[in-house]
């Protein structure tokens, strides 16, 4: 279910200082990312779902369930407070702030959009596509001497290696940092 899209006049004060810098972006990322890391009783990391209010990891649900199928039905219909979030829905969650309906970037101003799209595909570690997605096509040019210094980074899979996920985003960041995109 998609939330209300929000609408430009009422979010661009608040939603106007995300960084203008892809480097910038993907920094306060890791930031919100290890903030949402810490709050294990509100959020659970999981890069497949953008922002989702009552997400329960179904091994939790099934280590816990109880031994009877009508106790299992009542058990599944509960609702919960922990919200399972991405990379960009760190994002979200902390800078944008937390708010009651479940969220994805499209519901978001283009220029807010963009940039969280641009923190998924930082996850797949390809330079051109991330950059593309944070500027178009009109911000930057493929062919610059310092652009083509730019080099895919491989990034691992967030729920197979966390420190590996963080070391290829700050891999990228460093590259970013360094020709100042």
């Amino acid at each position: 279910m998609t939330a209300k899209k929000i609408s430009v006049s009422s979010s661009a004060n608040r939603y106007g200082g995300l960084p203008d810098k892809l480097w910038q972006m993907l920094s306060l990322a890791l930031d919100d990312l290890a903030a949402v890391e810490k709050m294990k009783d509100k959020y659970v990391v999981r890069m497949d779902i953008w922002y989702m209010h009552g997400y329960v990891n179904e091994a939790v649900r099934v280590a816990n369930r109880p031994d009877s199928f009508e106790k299992y039905d009542d058990f599944m219909a509960k609702p919960t407070e922990i919200c399972g979030i991405c990379f960009a829905g760190a994002v979200m969650a902390c800078t944008l702030g937390d708010g009651p309906d479940d969220l994805q970037p499209e519901d978001f101003p283009e220029f807010i959009k963009c940039k969280l799209k641009a923190c998924d595909m930082a996850r797949g570690g390809g330079m051109e596509t991330t950059l593309n997605t944070f500027y178009g096509n009109w911000d930057w040019d493929p062919d610059s001497s310092k652009t083509r210094k730019l080099k895919n980074v491989v990034v691992p899979a967030y729920d197979r290696d966390r420190a590996g996920f963080k070391r290829g985003i700050n891999t990228m960041i460093k590259q970013l940092k360094a020709v100042d995109l």
